[in-house]
């Protein structure tokens, strides 16, 4: 082979390899960016079942002891319960774009237990049945999240940490 035949093959072979290594990075850079859109879904939700969660043992404590909430206080509930559920009514309509289908479920399953819930004409039978809900829902997006991103539980909650509480 000449000189100018081997400079052809070589070049051509630079460029095949330049074009396949930057595919494939360009690959793993879309599937890592899906992974961190995933994670903060996830995590969007658990933190707002959370906050529901602390709402409605809050409101137990309450109800035992006799104590009224302040009105700031109240309004502040009020603000976290309306924040918290539009963040899940909006991952029930992203459905399975962002989400496994089993959590889209678990987040249909936790509107209807809050609508049920809301039908009963007893407070402390509410705050039972919503606390149900909020714990059901909870455990299987939390599961659904760890078995979908890949991540032990130790995992989840040490870049959980990081993230939020630097």
């Amino acid at each position: 082979m000449s000189v100018g035949g081997e400079i052809a093959v070589g070049v051509i072979v630079g460029v095949v390899s330049a074009f396949a290594s930057t595919g494939l990075a360009l690959r793993q850079y879309r599937s890592e960016r899906w992974w961190d859109k995933k994670y903060d879904a996830y995590t969007v939700i658990l933190n707002s079942l959370h906050s529901l969660l602390q709402d409605v043992e809050a409101e137990y404590k309450e109800l035992n002891t006799g104590a009224e909430p302040t009105e700031e206080q109240q309004a502040e509930r009020n603000k976290r319960y309306r924040e918290a559920i539009s963040e899940i009514e909006r991952h029930i309509s992203l459905g399975t774009f962002l989400l496994r289908h089993t959590a889209v479920e678990a987040l249909i399953e936790l509107k209807k237990g809050l609508k049920e819930a809301q039908n009963t004409q007893d407070f402390t039978v509410y705050l039972s049945a919503a606390e149900w809900a909020y714990w059901t829902a909870l455990t299987r997006i939390r599961n659904t999240g760890e078995a979908e991103l890949s991540v032990s539980r130790s995992d989840w909650m040490n870049r959980f940490r990081r993230k939020y509480f630097r």
